[in-house]
Order: structure tokens, then sequence, then C-alpha cells
């Protein structure tokens, strides 16, 4: 009687996962190479990351989030990040020839505060606004100089 149940599990689990394998899952990836501008030594191996739409450049307060604060680990740089879009997202931004901007909170010195020491987007090398012509970016990153803009964790 057992075997008999259990066969009749095993069926039924074999048919639920070929029945998964027939579902398409479209997505297109945005993938992110970040890289290093100067040596550096990581402390804290943890980033947040936004992702906004953005349709006028120079005006940075008009933006819409994609992808809001999503907490990334990071062993060693450099270091490619693949994000997935579903692909009626994906389609509808490249339409609409939106550009994305990209931006990261990382206290990579691991004293509580993101200020000087930590690792920020290095905008003379490659501003971080991204047109998604292209599937693949670098971004380049660099330690931070300036407190003047210091924040708490």
């Amino acid at each position: 009687m057992r075997l008999l149940l259990l066969i009749c599990l095993l069926f039924c689990f074999s048919q639920c996962q070929k029945e998964s394998l027939l579902i398409p899952f479209e997505n297109e990836t945005l993938s992110l190479d970040f890289q290093l501008s100067e040596p550096y030594v990581i402390r804290k191996h943890s980033f947040q990351i936004s992702i906004y739409t953005l349709q006028d450049a120079n005006n940075l307060s008009k933006r819409k989030a994609i992808k809001d604060r999503c907490t990334i680990w990071v062993e060693k740089l450099p270091y490619e990040l693949m994000i997935p879009f579903a692909k009626s997202e994906w389609d509808s931004l490249k339409q609409n020839k939106t550009k994305i901007y990209v931006s990261l909170d990382w206290d990579s010195d691991g004293n509580g505060m993101y200020c000087n020491g930590d690792l920020v987007l290095d905008n003379q090398l490659q501003f971080p606004l991204l047109e998604l012509d292209k599937s693949r970016h670098t971004l380049y990153l660099k330690k931070q100089v300036t407190g003047d803009n210091c924040k708490r964790r």
C-alpha cells in the first residue's frame, strides 16, 4: 500500500515538473558591470542599488523607481550584476526610449555612515544614466573623498 502511494506521489510530482517547464517565462536582463577606477579594499560587502526611469536628465527629482533599494552582496570587484525585467516592461521602456538612472548607497568601509572612504559611482568616467539600446553597461566605482553630504545608514 505504501509503495502504491509513493508511486502515485512521484507520478504527480513528475507531471508538475514537466508542466512547469512548458510555461514560457520571457524576460530581459540588464547587466551592470561594476569596476573599480582605483584600488580599494572592501570591508562591508553589501550595498543597496536603486534603478529609476528618468525622462529629464537635468532633473533627477523627476524620476520613478523601477527597482528600489535592492540589497546586493559582493565578495570582490569587478562584479557583474544581472537584473531581470519582465519582457513587457523592458519592451515598454525601450519603445519609449526611456533612460534609466542608477544610484547606490554603499557603506563599504563599514563605519555606519555614507561618507568619506565609501565607494560611490565615478560619474567622471561613466555617468549612471543608461540607455536600453544595449543590455550591458559598465559602471565605475571610486572612493568618496569629500564628506559634505555624509549621512547615517
